[in-house]
């Protein structure tokens, strides 16, 4: 999902314009899960979709959920598409990897 980093900002500012201040609640749970870096942009780009799809009445329960479901669905994404590549780069791969790889992926 290519996006920009002006449209994730339109749609931050458009849901702390809402009522529900979306940094404070990204900093604390960045700070709370002890990470370094930004979340990616593609996850947030999810939040917000999601955020407005649902519109919730308490939306410090629902952001703790939906980030959470949309974060495993992100890096379940990033999984597959990583697997994929190690699938494909066979001269790094031992045989017995390959077999394994080949029975669940086929």
């Amino acid at each position: 999902m290519a996006t920009t980093l002006s449209e994730i900002q339109k749609r931050l500012k458009a849901i702390n314009d809402d009522g529900f201040n979306i940094y404070m609640m990204l900093n604390k749970l960045k700070k709370d899960l002890k990470r370094k870096d930004d979340f990616p942009d593609d996850l947030i780009y999810r939040f917000c979709d999601h955020y407005w799809k649902y519109k919730p009445t308490n939306k410090y329960i629902y952001f703790l959920q939906s980030f959470k479901q949309v974060s495993a669905q992100h890096t379940a994404e990033q999984n597959v598409k990583e697997g994929e590549k190690f699938k494909k780069d066979s001269k790094h791969t031992p045989q017995a990897m390959k077999d394994i790889l080949k029975g669940m992926f086929g």
